[in-house]
């Protein structure tokens, strides 16, 4: 398995040992996940079990994740769905962000932020922002579905920008 970065080895480090710990029946509270991501990922291992019969490895986990980012298998990624208040701010229905999106986004989020030297934008800004993160249907359990981010911090930083557009 190859990996095209540090930052991805370690994610995808820590997406398997995730996967293994719901696999041995830990509970998201005992892992420390929300019940939407604890039952996102209860999903994939789900579907991993069965293109597996039944065992986990952890690297044969991480390369079917893998073969899955890549869409070898087929299978379509869920669309999102969007309430009608977004509609008129997110016309175009987008995937949720993979993987291998969220650390290439990562990655050069910490580029900007660096360049920045990590400067925050005033509180005001970042109370504005995250309002509007709120009332924006990508915005699950904190977290962006088109970008991956959590909107909680990405909004606490100038050099960030919405991948929706909105601010």
């Amino acid at each position: 398995m190859s990996y095209t970065s540090d930052w991805e080895k370690i994610l995808y480090l820590g997406v398997s040992m995730i996967a293994a710990r719901i696999y041995n029946g830990e509970s998201a509270e005992e892992i420390g996940l929300s019940i939407v991501s604890f039952s996102s990922r209860k999903e994939v291992l789900d579907r991993y079990l069965v293109f597996s019969k039944g065992t986990f490895d952890p690297h044969g986990y991480l390369a079917w994740l893998q073969q899955d980012e890549a869409g070898i298998r087929g299978e379509q990624r869920p669309q999102i769905i969007e309430s009608k208040s977004d509609r008129e701010c997110c016309s175009e229905s987008k995937s949720p962000a993979s993987l291998s999106e969220a650390v290439a986004g990562l990655g050069k989020s910490l580029t900007a932020l660096a360049k920045t030297r990590f400067a925050q934008a005033d509180i005001e800004e970042q109370e504005r922002r995250y309002q509007l993160c709120q009332q924006c249907g990508y915005l699950v359990s904190g977290r962006c579905q088109l970008c991956g981010c959590f909107m909680k911090i990405k909004t606490k930083f100038k050099a960030m920008k919405c991948s929706a557009g909105k601010w």
